[in-house]
C-alpha cells in the first residue's frame, strides 16, 4: 500500500510540516516520541520520499546523473570496469545520502531530455570523447566530472577556467610504456598491440595507450611496426601471425581473456607460445588460466575520486584544494601470462 506524506501526518496526528522536518532531518524542535512514531509509520508502510518532487520545491537535489556514453544502442554493463566504477561511486554517495540515476546516452539530446525531467545536483560522464564532452558542456551547468576523457589541452585551454568542470583519468600513456618496459626486461623484442577498434585520430584512452606502447618501443631501442597493431576484428589475422611476435600488449582484460581462449582453442600454450599482458585487473584476470599479468587501474578508487571532485561544488562549498584534473597511477600485477625469453 502506497502512502503519502499527508496520510503519515494524519496517522501520527501531527502536521505535514512536522513529518517533512523529520524526513529531512530538521527535527530539533520535535520530541523524540513524535520522531519515533513518524519513523515507525514510515517503516511500516515502506514510505520513500519523492526526491525529484522535493528537489523541484526546494530548488535543490540529492540526485547525481551517471552518464555512460555509447555509440551503440546499449552500454556493455557486463564489462567489470563499469561495475567497479559504480561500486566506488556508491561507496561515497551512500555515505553522503545522494542518489544516482544511471543513464546510457548516445548524444547530447539524451542529456537534455533527462535534465528536463529531473533535477540534478551534478553529473559524472563515462566514455566521453572530446567532441561529446564539448557539446555536453554547452548544456550542462551543474558540476560534472568526466572519467577517462582526454582532450586537446592547448586548444581547449579555456576549460581550465570553468569552476564546475573536473576530470579524473589514468595515466594511460605512462602505464602502456611501463608494460612494454616489463616485456623488454623479460627478453621480448617483437611486441604486438591489440585493442578494440576506435578512431585513432581522436583523443582517448586507447589512443593514449597506443602512444605509450610506441614510446616504450622507441625508448628501448626497438622500431615501431604498424603491422603489429591489431584490432579486435582482426583476431584471426593476429593468431595466424604469431611467428611475428612473442608478446602482445592488450588494452583490456576482457579482450586479453578472449585472445587467451582462442589461442588455447588452436592448441597454443600461454605463455610458451605467446605472452599476454593487459590493463584493468578485473576479477576474472586472476581466475583465468594462466592467471593474467595486468596493470591494476584501481577503478573503484577512480569512481570514489570522481564523485569526490563534485561534492563540494554541489554543496555550494568553495574548495580551493579541489583538483580539477586527477591523474591516477597504476600498479602491475605480475602473474603467469608472461614468460622470460
Amino acid at each position: 500500500m502506497k502512502i503519502t506524506i499527508k496520510e503519515i501526518a494524519q496517522l501520527a496526528n501531527v502536521s505535514v510540516t512536522t513529518v517533512s522536518n523529520v524526513i529531512n532531518n530538521r527535527s530539533k524542535k520535535v520530541s523524540q516520541q513524535t520522531i519515533d512514531r513518524i519513523n515507525e509509520i514510515i517503516k511500516e508502510y515502506n514510505y520513500t520520499p519523492n526526491m525529484n518532487a522535493k528537489a523541484l520545491v526546494n530548488s535543490s537535489s540529492k540526485l547525481i546523473g551517471l552518464l555512460f556514453y555509447t555509440e551503440g544502442d546499449v552500454y556493455n554493463f557486463n564489462d567489470p570496469f563499469a561495475g567497479a566504477l559504480l561500486e566506488g561511486i556508491e561507496n561515497v554517495t551512500n555515505n553522503e545520502n545522494y542518489f544516482v540515476l544511471l543513464q546510457t546516452i548516445n548524444s547530447v539530446d539524451d542529456i537534455a531530455v533527462i535534465r528536463n525531467n529531473w533535477q540534478f545536483s551534478g553529473f559524472i560522464g563515462v566514455g566521453f570523447q572530446q567532441q561529446m564532452m564539448e557539446e555536453t558542456m554547452n548544456i550542462v551547468k551543474e558540476p560534472i566530472t568526466f572519467i577517462d576523457t582526454y582532450y586537446d589541452e592547448e586548444g581547449l585551454s579555456d576549460l581550465k577556467q570553468r569552476n564546475n568542470l573536473f576530470f579524473v583519468r589514468t595515466d594511460d600513456r605512462k602505464l602502456a610504456h611501463e608494460l612494454v618496459d616489463y616485456l623488454v626486461d623479460k627478453g621480448h623484442q617483437n611486441i604486438a598491440f591489440l585493442t578494440y577498434r576506435v578512431n585513432f585520430d581522436t583523443y582517448g584512452v586507447i589512443q593514449e595507450r597506443l602512444a605509450g606502447y610506441k614510446e616504450g618501443l622507441v625508448s628501448n631501442g626497438l622500431a615501431f611496426n604498424p603491422e603489429l597493431v591489431y584490432t579486435n576484428d582482426q583476431l584471426d589475422k593476429m593468431l595466424n601471425q604469431l611467428d611475428k611476435f612473442s608478446a602482445v600488449v592488450v588494452t583490456a582484460d576482457l579482450l586479453a581473456i578472449q585472445v587467451m581462449s582462442k589461442l588455447k582453442e588452436k592448441g597454443y600454450q600461454i605463455p610458451t607460445d605467446c605472452s599476454i599482458i593487459s590493463f584493468d585487473n578485473i576479477q576474472f584476470s586472476e581466475l583465468s588460466s594462466p592467471k593474467l599479468t595486468t596493470m591494476n587501474l584501481f577503478q573503484n578508487k577512480k569512481g570514489e575520486l570522481a564523485i569526490g571532485q563534485i561534492l563540494a561544488p554541489m554543496k555550494g562549498i568553495l574548495d580551493k584544494s579541489n583538483q580539477q584534473t586527477i591523474i591516477m597511477d597504476g600498479e602491475l600485477e605480475i602473474r603467469e601470462s608472461v614468460k622470460t625469453l
